[in-house]
């Protein structure tokens, strides 16, 4: 018997995507593992999803204007975005279904660690296409959208590569049970959906270490925005 986790309006159902290991463990940025969690939950704010929030917006896809929007739509089988995927080269446009989250376990099942890489950073920027198209009236060419998507996911791994010489090793702490206490914080603006968090860690004899904010992707609730600060912290 499938086994549903409900949050609002939606369920989501376990035989739907199983590789949420491999997803979480990928070599990309965090925000990105965030959008593709939102995406397989199906809780990206698509004209269909708006709806049935009973949010009045014209239900066509602004990217093509042939079809209503969805996940699976905006993501794979637009138009624009079947041109987008054709530029890239990777070897997924022969898997068929009509869930984004059975597209998605065929494509990691089918990719490299690298190619499931630039997979998630076409499928952001596909979305961030989709939002230029929406609020300012401007959708990229597919060979642009391509060509940054390949650059962000190469600027992230120059940025995130593993030395080549080992780390020097830490003077172990004197107490065996102190450890670094973080304290997350999150807002959550209700009639934008805007969040934001605030992340400040401490070494355990309480003074500073490190400290990270910034915003957060649209949210419905205060318990979202909660749940996706803690996930940053965590990444």
């Amino acid at each position: 018997m499938p086994i549903e986790i409900l949050w609002g309006f939606m369920s989501i159902h376990r035989g739907d995507f199983d590789k949420w290991s491999s997803m979480w463990k990928m070599r990309v940025p965090p925000k990105w593992k965030t959008f593709l969690w939102r995406a397989i939950c199906d809780i990206l704010p698509t004209t269909t999803n708006l709806i049935i929030k009973r949010v009045e917006v014209d239900p066509t896809c602004q990217m093509c204007g042939l079809a209503h929007e969805d996940v699976m739509h905006a993501l794979v089988t637009c138009e624009y975005s079947r041109l987008v995927w054709n530029v890239s080269q990777l070897p997924i446009t022969n898997i068929g279904t009509n869930s984004f989250p059975s597209w998605l376990t065929s494509a990691l099942t089918t990719l490299t660690e690298e190619q499931s890489g630039l997979m998630v950073a076409v499928l952001y920027q596909l979305w961030r296409s989709r939002i230029s198209a929406i609020w300012d009236g401007a959708l990229p060419h597919p060979t642009g959208a391509w060509r940054r998507a390949a650059a962000s996911i190469s600027s992230f791994r120059q940025a995130n590569q593993r030395p080549s010489h080992p780390m020097p090793v830490a003077a172990p702490v004197n107490d065996n049970h102190a450890r670094p206490r973080c304290y997350i914080d999150a807002g959550f603006h209700q009639a934008t959906g805007k969040a934001t968090f605030g992340i400040v860690l401490l070494s355990p004899d309480g003074s500073f270490f490190a400290v990270r904010n910034g915003k957060l992707p649209i949210c419905f609730s205060p318990l979202m925005a909660e749940a996706l600060a803690c996930m940053e912290a965590l990444s």
